[in-house]
């Protein structure tokens, strides 16, 4: 009781002497800002709003989503456009210009931010028409290097695995950077690596901002698997990676004569080395060949060997290029499964 009696009268007097010698005892604090939405549910190719609620003064707001491949926004209006069927969050951060007389420039301040969910309902995935329009341009340009992008498709090109071993074992921090430098545009591609450490990853993505790491485990003198990590992600990563993504029989099993066997679908079954979280999102592509002959209404499903039970992946936006490799998104690895539609029995 005496401990807390001489607190609040060190409290008391230090308020006296800051009032006293014209100090301000007001502390700026961030505060909670509500989040409107013209549409709380919107369509693939739909847009719609969002607007600040608050009684806060700010002179700037910035937009933006907790998952960009459901929605897209703009920074600075709030409008929002359904790219794929899923939940996003919309986040704003408010921002007041102060001018701080110590260094005679104002400063930008955060006073509030908020947030709100929406929901894009309907099937595929929304490109705008610059999107194509430079997807044209782009496809007609043989000097184009088709080696980065989201919607790259993959070079069977060559490789000499030939069993269940990765043929280069762990990838070291110097093979990385070794391959980096010899790369002409905003990508790597490295063959054959089983891992490779959390610590190489994120140095060499701290040094390389804009750059995709993609880790090719190539079979018989083709790439049978992918896994595409962004230096974005990289650069948090806590724990190392297992780089291997197979589709053949020796690796897939049982896992797949099960599916094939349960399930009318076309489909094609995969395994990554990684069996549990990646600890950020990858992109994974896997050879499916003409196995699966229609792409309107893809998913794909994640089997958990350790409960023999399986679940689709909401928000995979899985794809087929044209050179047959079905490309998808997953925050954790193990054994997938791509189908033409929602799996049948």
């Amino acid at each position: 009781m005496e401990l807390k009696r001489a607190l609040s009268l060190s409290v008391a007097l230090v308020m006296v002497l800051a009032t006293a010698l014209g100090l301000s005892t007001t502390a700026f604090a961030a505060s909670s800002v509500r989040v409107r939405l013209d549409d709380s549910s919107i369509r693939v190719d739909e847009d719609t709003y969002a607007y600040v609620s608050t009684s806060v003064d700010y002179d700037e707001e910035r937009w933006d989503t907790d998952d960009s491949h459901i929605v897209e926004i703009d920074s600075d209006s709030g409008e929002i456009t359904g790219l794929y069927p899923g939940r996003a969050t919309i986040r704003v951060r408010l921002y007041e210009y102060r001018y701080d007389d110590d260094t005679g420039k104002e400063r930008r301040a955060s006073v509030g931010s908020g947030s709100a969910t929406i929901t894009v309902i309907g099937s595929g995935r929304y490109y705008d028409d610059d999107y194509w329009e430079d997807y044209w341009d782009d496809f007609d340009d043989e000097s184009i290097d088709y080696t980065a992008g989201e919607r790259t498709p993959v070079s069977s090109g060559s490789g000499s695995r030939t069993n269940t071993t990765l043929s280069n074992g762990a990838l070291t921090a110097s093979a990385l950077n070794s391959a980096i430098n010899g790369a002409s545009g905003s990508s790597v591609t490295l063959k054959d690596y089983d891992s490779a450490s959390a610590s190489a990853l994120r140095t060499a993505a701290s040094k390389n901002g804009g750059m995709s790491f993609h880790f090719d485990t190539t079979n018989g003198g083709s790439v049978e698997g992918r896994l595409t990590l962004t230096a974005a992600n990289a650069v948090n990563l806590e724990n190392g990676l297992d780089l291997g993504v197979y589709t053949n029989q020796a690796d897939t099993g049982e896992v797949a004569n099960t599916f094939e066997n349960t399930f009318k679908n076309d489909l094609v079954v995969a395994k990554s080395e990684q069996s549990g979280s990646f600890g950020t999102t990858v992109k994974i592509a896997i050879r499916a060949g003409s196995v699966i002959s229609s792409h309107n209404d893809l998913r794909v499903y994640r089997y958990d060997s350790n409960t023999n039970k399986y679940s689709e992946l909401k928000n995979a936006n899985p794809w087929i290029d044209d050179n047959g490799y079905a490309h998808f998104y997953t925050t954790m690895g193990g054994y997938f499964i791509v189908s033409d539609g929602p799996l049948k029995r």
